[in-house]
């Protein structure tokens, strides 16, 4: 096995326990922001991980590929998703109250029932439900 190939492995095992922990609830938004800040030359990857009925409030989820997750019913209140990828992500029954979507796509996103408290660009919402 090959250096790069032992890194991407070790990487993608943080991943999952990171995932494992957010879905507990087992990590809190300083711990999240200080693991962001180490590794933030690296591209997160959380296409369609469940992330459902999870509370994500106030983190900083910027830049981060959420294609085709499922975030139904999570809070996300205040919650950083500038330059995410929410393409297809389930976000129906969410809060999303005071979240920062600069720049995020929404291509066919579900926002069925979501709670939206600010103002999103028209272009984002083209093609979400309704």
């Amino acid at each position: 096995m090959s250096d790069e190939e032992r890194k991407t492995q070790e990487y993608d095992a943080v991943l999952g326990e990171i995932l494992r922990r957010l879905r507990s609830g087992d990590i809190d938004i300083y711990e999240w922001d200080d693991w962001r800040k180490e590794n933030s030359y690296e591209k997160i990857d959380f296409s369609d991980v469940d992330l459902s009925d999870t509370n994500l409030d106030e983190m900083n989820l910027s830049g981060i590929n959420f294609s085709n997750a499922n975030l139904s019913g999570s809070s996300l209140n205040a919650t950083n998703f500038k330059q995410a990828n929410l393409t297809n992500a389930n976000l129906s029954e969410v809060n999303l109250e005071f979240a920062e979507l600069k720049k995020a796509n929404l291509t066919n996103a579900n926002l069925t029932k979501a709670y939206l408290s600010i103002v999103i660009s028209k272009k984002n919402l083209r093609y979400s439900y309704e």
